[in-house]
């Protein structure tokens, strides 16, 4: 699946408290970073200047599904590292997607739980449809995150799978400015 101008993706962003998010002003739930190029010179970062206004982001955070947010504005690029960049010390620039009404989830779930509930659902959507940065691969004959993706696409098939194992309404996500979901 890759996101187009006539629906909205639903995002996944996969990180750690590593660094707590960047430190202050970068606070998990409120933004989403990374350099601008790998560290090897390459565009590897690029899927950050993909996410549009309005489309929700779904957080996992050491590896548990906590909450969704929003994307309320699209990617800039800012000369000012985050207080705590990691790895990224010395990268310059970064790209920055701000966002917007982080909810957390009313169950939290984590990903290991999740993978072995749904891993035959799981499989057999990457079998199916090899859909595009997607979370999940199939390596060593069992489901696992795709490493060094933080920022990946949720297939509307693996939307439907999450929000029945996180017991919530469709909405909660899809629509969260609704006020009964705020």
């Amino acid at each position: 699946m890759q996101p187009n101008s006539d629906e909205k993706t639903v995002w996944m962003e996969i990180t750690k408290s590593t660094n707590d998010h960047g430190g202050e002003g970068w606070e998990f739930g409120t933004c989403l970073w990374s350099p601008c190029t790998a560290q090897a010179g390459g565009d590897r970062y690029r899927v950050m200047r993909l996410p549009k206004r309005g489309e929700p982001v779904i957080h996992c955070y050491d590896a548990v599904y906590m909450g969704v947010s929003r994307v309320s504005e699209e990617c800039m690029i800012v000369d000012s590292a985050p207080p705590r960049p990691a790895p990224w010390t010395n990268c310059g620039i970064f790209y920055r997607i701000e966002l917007s009404n982080y909810r957390p989830f009313p169950h939290q779930l984590s990903r290991s739980q999740f993978i072995s509930d749904h891993s035959e659902k799981l499989l057999a959507e990457i079998e199916a449809a090899h859909p595009s940065r997607y979370p999940f691969i199939y390596h060593t004959r069992r489901i696992t995150t795709v490493q060094g993706q933080f920022l990946t696409i949720v297939t509307p098939k693996l939307l439907g799978i999450l929000i029945d194992a996180l017991s919530i309404d469709d909405r909660f996500i899809l629509d969260p400015d609704e006020p009964r979901y705020l």
